[in-house]
């Protein structure tokens, strides 16, 4: 189509980006893909093993499918089995798919590439970067892998309950913490794009502009895309009933359905803007976690002077 607009999202974790893909999936004509790069990275056949016993993923139940090899590289669906989902696959797969549609939408964590940027896609794909203050956005992140910590020992029948005093965040292994927090991964992603062509005016939103004033932070962000803008993206069902549309892979989608970390995303219908806690109630920053926002601030920080406002 030669019209047809691609974008690829890339987040860091915790910056309401999948609210984001429910809001994008309210354009006509458009096709919202959810983390690719994360299933090849944590699912796929070439996935980083994982040397923290109690975040060992369950391999995905066998899927019967009917279509060619032809198919799911045009289109493998909703709950797609992860075996297919190698790096040259994800690759050729962001590059042909959805040659109908006239809007592909990619929602990805933006640390996920894991340093492999010959598999981005070569071209026609814009690039945009949400990012947080990292002193929100480890906090969150630290209560989301201690619940899978917890979910993957239920499944293993370890059932160890590890409660969040327990875990010092930023020892965890690099398959689940790279070493720059994932700020340091997102800029250095961001470099990659200007500097070699794929993007030269890649876009930044930062999550709390977007849910203190998404209308004028969307416009704005559609604009610069060359997306058709209107108040109606505002505003969404609950549920996860739009996730059935979406090319997603098993794991994830189950994620999305029963996790915790997703409750937000199951309930809302909107970009909510967050309360504004008291200096008493505020949760308290722990060692591990300043640590981290210590490593992350000075990433966030060039990326931050030039986002959309």
């Amino acid at each position: 189509m030669a019209d047809q607009i691609k974008v690829i999202l890339w987040a860091c974790p915790r910056t309401v980006s999948s609210a984001f893909l429910k809001c994008m999936d309210k354009l006509p004509d458009s096709k919202m893909l959810f983390e690719m790069y994360s299933t090849a990275r944590f699912f796929g056949p070439e996935r980083q093993i994982v040397s923290n016993n109690n975040m060992e993923m369950p391999p995905e139940p066998e899927v019967i499918t009917d279509k060619t090899p032809e198919e799911l590289q045009k289109d493998p669906g909703s709950g797609f089995h992860s075996s297919i989902c190698t790096y040259k696959w994800l690759k050729n797969h962001m590059e042909t798919g959805y040659p109908d549609k006239k809007i592909i939408f990619a929602k990805e964590i933006s640390f996920c590439p894991d340093g492999k940027f010959e598999y981005l896609p070569d071209s026609g794909y814009r690039h945009a970067f949400l990012i947080r203050n990292p002193a929100k956005v480890f906090p969150s992140w630290k209560k989301l892998v201690v619940e899978m910590m917890n979910l993957m020992s239920v499944q293993s029948d370890n059932k160890t309950n590890i409660s969040l005093d327990e875990v010092e965040f930023d020892q965890q292994p690099p398959e689940i913490l790279p070493p720059g927090g994932s700020f340091k991964e997102t800029y250095d992603l961001y470099s990659y794009v200007k500097e070699k062509g794929l993007d030269p005016d890649p876009v930044i939103l930062d999550a709390d502009d977007l849910v203190n004033d998404p209308a004028t932070i969307l416009s704005g962000f559609c604009r610069k895309l060359g997306i058709p803008y209107s108040d109606e993206l505002l505003s969404w069902d609950a549920g996860v009933d739009v996730v059935k549309d979406w090319t997603v892979s098993q794991t994830l989608n189950n994620i999305i359905n029963d996790s915790d970390g997703f409750k937000n995303f199951r309930n809302g219908t909107c970009f909510m803007k967050p309360q504004v806690q008291s200096q008493e109630s505020k949760p308290e920053v722990t060692a591990d976690l300043q640590r981290l926002i210590d490593i992350a601030l000075p990433y966030y920080k060039k990326m931050y002077g030039n986002r959309i406002q």
